[in-house]
């Protein structure tokens, strides 16, 4: 499996992960990276001192090809727009690389693959 960029989400946003990372196992694709640490910028100007301080990750992960991310915050429904905004847009984004992506199925495992980092026998949706 690639280098998982979670560290790299921690210490860039220390405000958010609090220096450590979510309560449940969790892994960053490198490809989706820079989509993340745009989320966490606009999480972190949205939010006040004090509702980021009791803003917590509990999991970041890929189900279906798609990122799926959870947390707790005092400002649930705002943050969930920017959350289902990046969850959307990681549909299209090679989890790789970060090239145009689309989610392809390789025998039941769904992944958001360009065409450079698609498994010859997966199929395209």
């Amino acid at each position: 499996m690639d280098e998982d960029k979670l560290q790299s989400l921690i210490d860039g946003h220390p405000q958010l992960f609090h220096g450590r990372g979510p309560e449940v196992e969790s892994y960053v694709y490198p490809g989706w990276y820079p989509l993340l640490d745009h989320l966490c910028g606009e999480i972190e100007r949205l939010l006040t001192q004090e509702e980021t301080k009791r803003f917590k990750w509990l999991q970041i992960k890929q189900k279906f090809g798609e990122l799926r991310l959870y947390f707790r915050s005092d400002r649930r429904d705002e943050v969930q727009k920017l959350v289902s905004q990046a969850e959307k847009a990681s549909q299209t984004i090679c989890q790789v690389c970060g090239s145009h992506g689309r989610i392809r199925d390789d025998k039941g495992y769904f992944a958001v693959r360009c065409d450079k980092h698609t498994p010859q026998r997966a199929k395209g949706y």
